[in-house]
């Protein structure tokens, strides 16, 4: 039985937290298909300057257009972060050794990151499960979707299957306060926008490396928009009633903390919605003000990051290509448990296993 690893704060809190350092690395942008797209920003949006500030007359209704809303899949969350890594390689001439290329241990997403990294304090409702695998001396890791419960589209904002309508909320909200600028529009993305309300599938993404102490990590973020002239990234949110309000806001507002820092934003552009979904009001939040609104301590979220990444690593050292590791946390649980599975095991499982994509196991053989 492989040794377990416990997310339980108390574990953390005299440990030294590790110095954290971020660095953005690149840029890319993907199509209403799904596709990689050469032009690094095309997908991008910028926050019109009309809502660079705070606004109180606001009239959204973020419900608007969600029958025509085409949804992203997600099940390519590892395939655009590796088509840019072969790319950046062959493009600057960096060789093949995919080690020295990217100077790190792992590669996966924020997403991933971002739920490690809350696991010590948001573990009652939801429980994650991650999927390693091995290629020259690199992790790559992806999530596993758990359990969720069904949808209804006919449910109201509310109501306790309104996770996809509030998805969608998110989106509309972005799509209102921001505009695509600096160039033209591309006549897919008019069509998407105008006749199929909004396309999902569009994003425009950033690469970063992250050092957490002695673990170096590749991994990618959807950038919600940009500031009028593009020279930071905001995150965009929605918030019923006010900041603060309700008895769970201290996990969204960690949530919000940890991947605003994974994705080296210093402002969120918040719209404050009624319980139907209107929103009326726009704030501006600076990322470091969100601590006020918790218990939760950045340095354990970190501390459990890093030791988790480490536990990972050592885990992973001696997986054979044809093996997988699974790292599960149920829900109401702090501990994290492993397994090494091989594919037929992982098929029987029904687990996407194939995470590692075959043109950078062509380009870096």
């Amino acid at each position: 039985m492989l040794p377990s690893i416990s997310a339980s704060p108390d574990l953390y809190e005299s440990a030294t937290a590790p110095e954290i350092n971020i660095f953005i690395k690149g840029e890319f942008s993907v199509g209403p298909e799904r596709n990689y797209l050469r032009k690094k920003r095309a997908s991008a949006r910028y926050l019109l300057k009309e809502y660079d500030h705070t606004v109180s007359d606001v009239q959204l209704d973020l419900r608007e257009g969600y029958t025509r809303w085409v949804e992203n899949p997600r099940v390519d969350r590892l395939a655009h972060v590796q088509t840019w890594i072969s790319k950046e390689a062959k493009e600057k001439g960096m060789g093949m050794d995919l080690v020295k290329v990217i100077n790190s241990d792992f590669v996966t997403t924020r997403g991933v990151l971002r739920r490690i990294a809350v696991s010590p304090y948001k573990y009652e409702r939801d429980g994650s499960k991650f999927l390693c695998r091995k290629y020259q001396n690199v992790v790559f890791m992806n999530n596993v979707d758990t359990e969720s419960p069904s949808f209804n589209k006919s449910k109201g904002y509310q109501s306790k299957h309104s996770g996809k309508l509030r998805e969608y909320g998110g989106h509309k909200f972005e799509q209102f306060i921001s505009n695509r600028i600096n160039s033209k529009p591309k006549a897919e993305f008019f069509y998407i926008e105008n006749q199929c309300s909004i396309n999902s599938n569009v994003e425009f993404c950033a690469v970063f490396r992250a050092q957490i102490g002695e673990i170096k990590v590749v991994y990618n973020g959807e950038i919600d928009i940009l500031t009028p002239d593009g020279s930071e990234y905001l995150e965009a949110k929605t918030q019923y009633d006010s900041l603060g309000y309700g008895q769970d806001f201290d996990k969204k507002a960690l949530e919000w903390w940890i991947q605003t820092h994974l994705s080296s934003v210093k402002t969120l552009v918040v719209g404050l919605r009624d319980q139907i979904g209107i929103v009326s009001k726009i704030e501006h939040v600076k990322t470091d003000s969100l601590q006020r609104y918790g218990n939760w301590t950045p340095d354990i979220c970190f501390t459990f990051l890093q030791a988790f990444l480490k536990h990972i690593r050592i885990l992973a050292s001696n997986l054979a290509d044809d093996e997988i590791l699974i790292a599960e946390r149920k829900a109401n649980s702090l501990e994290f448990k492993f397994e090494i599975l091989d594919e037929n095991e992982a098929d029987t499982r029904d687990l996407d296993h194939n995470i590692i994509e075959e043109s950078l196991k062509e380009y870096f053989m």
